[in-house]
Formats: C-alpha cells, structure tokens, sequence
C-alpha cells in the first residue's frame, strides 16, 4: 500500500506546469521530480537555435526587392495588403516577391544543408 499510495503521488505530481518546483522539499530523500518531456530537449534547442541562423543568414544574403517584403511578411506579422500600402506596390507584385522569395530562401537552406 505505501508503494501504490507513492506512485499515485508521484503520478499527480508528473501533470506538474514546467514553472512548479522541481525539487520536492517535503520528501525525506529529496526526491527529484523529472520534468514530463514537454519542455525542449538541449539538442531540440541546438538545432533550433542553428536552423534560425541559417534563416537570418539566408535573409540577410538575399535580394533586396525580396528581402523587405520577406521581413515585413514573416517578421513583422503584417498582411499583404499592409505590406503593399506600405511599400505602394500593387499586392500582386507583393505576392510574386513573397513566393520568390520563400523560393530562394529554400533553396539557399537546402543547398547550405548540403553542403554544411
């Protein structure tokens, strides 16, 4: 019974947010509660952290008439229509820059992935 009642405890304890305690103060052998596996795992964070480079990287190389449009787009979460008033473009033209855009950005990280 002492068995099942601590395993019905740490059971509870396992649906714990990632921002709660992880040390268990009020256990005698200062048992360590493992987080749950939904916080990002150091080598989920690493590639993460090398995919985003190579973007800013591939960003910062591409064409200018594609770069703007990309950056507001995607890194400033604005609309086409946004984006063609403020570049006072027809929004056609946004969207072909756009697509080609994202074309040489793909193209630019699979050929570094390659590669690299």
């Amino acid at each position: 019974n002492l068995c099942i009642d601590h395993l019905r405890k740490r059971k509870r304890k396992k649906n714990m947010s990632l921002d709660a305690n992880l040390y268990d103060s009020d256990k005698a052998d200062g048992y360590d509660i493992m987080p749950t596996g939904d916080e990002e795992l150091p080598e989920n964070q690493l590639v993460l952290s090398e995919t985003r480079r190579q973007v800013r990287d591939a960003i910062d190389q591409m064409p200018e008439q594609y770069k703007s449009i990309v950056i507001l787009r995607y890194l400033h979460d604005m609309s086409l229509q946004e984006i063609s008033e403020v570049l006072d473009m027809p929004v056609t033209t946004i969207k072909t820059r756009l697509h080609r855009g994202r074309e040489y950005l793909r193209g630019k990280i699979n050929s570094d992935e390659q590669f690299g």
